[in-house]
């Protein structure tokens, strides 16, 4: 499986703010707005919960995974340059090249 997505796919910290701000509009609106007192509990625990999990590292599942997890960032050229030299002076040429840049040397 993986690592769940929050929903709204927000930053951990965003949780938590928007908790402790409806927490305190819930603590100056008075005893009229509990509801939002404790939902503000809710949404920061809800942050909280994310930012750690976030920060601590989860180990895969197995070999396969873990090999595909490494590799995902690690791209690799699709095919290799070669570059062709001169037989004469060994320096770097062109494959459209006929004479070498350097000594002149007749390549084709």
């Amino acid at each position: 499986m993986g690592i769940q997505q929050a929903p709204l796919n927000l930053h951990p910290a965003t949780w938590a703010i928007a908790g402790i701000v409806l927490i305190l509009s819930g603590l100056v609106l008075g005893p009229s707005f509990d509801i939002g007192v404790w939902l503000g509990i809710l949404v920061l625990g809800w942050g909280v919960w994310r930012l750690v999990s976030w920060y601590v590292p989860q180990k895969p599942e197995n070999r396969y995974e873990h090999h595909v997890a490494h590799h995902a960032t690690h791209t690799k050229p699709r095919h290799a340059i070669h570059y062709l030299r001169c037989g004469n002076c060994r320096s770097i040429v062109r494959s459209t090249d006929y004479y070498c840049w350097k000594c002149g040397k007749r390549l084709r």
